[in-house]
């Protein structure tokens, strides 16, 4: 995992961290982290400016630090490295994985944690999977096309993922017959905002 969330971009590494969180969001102990995390969001687009996400990181500092129970404390401090410098991130996903797994299993039961842990670091690389690309794959940019591209704005505004399948059927008509594009957008597995075909039909960097 380590090395392809490296090559990442600065703005995919930081939906990734986003992306870690939203799998949490009800472990999240207070508005204050919540907010934090749209902050990150935004911020990764360039809708949030360096101040606001060091508030943001301040906010769940402030949570991290005063909250008593465990499963609390490991959420915020997720949070806390979400909205963290880049160079921070990297201990997002063990953060995360700690707290979905003692929620999951119990602080006590060790084996029973540790395999949740195993289960959230498989989900936590699924994600990575739907930020990094495929070694191969053909892309037209005539694909393009305003029903397309309009279709994928809204699915990453709404993050309604769960209509990519439709995307496919408008690459279709589209004239693509990539099997690993249009297997993305019909495989069920765990889909983003920082999705590499997503970005890519909508030329994000």
């Amino acid at each position: 995992m380590t090395t392809t969330f490296h090559a990442l971009s600065r703005r995919k590494q930081r939906l990734y961290a986003v992306a870690c969180c939203r799998r949490i969001w009800h472990l999240l102990p207070d508005e204050r982290c919540r907010d934090a995390v749209v902050v990150a969001e935004q911020f990764a687009d360039g809708l949030a400016t360096t101040k606001a996400i060091q508030q943001a990181r301040s906010s769940a500092q402030r949570t991290a630090s005063t909250v008593t129970e465990q499963v609390a404390k490991d959420a915020a401090w997720a949070v806390v490295w979400a909205t963290s410098p880049a160079s921070r991130i990297r201990y997002l996903a063990q953060t995360a994985g700690e707290a979905a797994a003692r929620a999951a299993a119990g602080v006590a039961d060790r084996p029973a944690r540790a395999a949740a842990l195993e289960t959230e670091k498989d989900s936590q690389q699924l994600l990575l999977h739907d930020l990094w690309p495929p070694d191969s794959f053909a892309f037209n940019a005539s694909w393009r096309t305003p029903a397309v591209v309009g279709l994928v704005e809204a699915i990453y505004e709404g993050r309604a993922f769960d209509r990519l399948p439709m995307v496919a059927d408008a690459l279709e008509n589209a004239g693509c017959h990539d099997a690993s594009i249009l297997g993305h957008c019909r495989h069920p597995g765990l889909h983003v905002r920082g999705c590499w075909l997503i970005d890519l039909l909508t030329a994000k960097e």
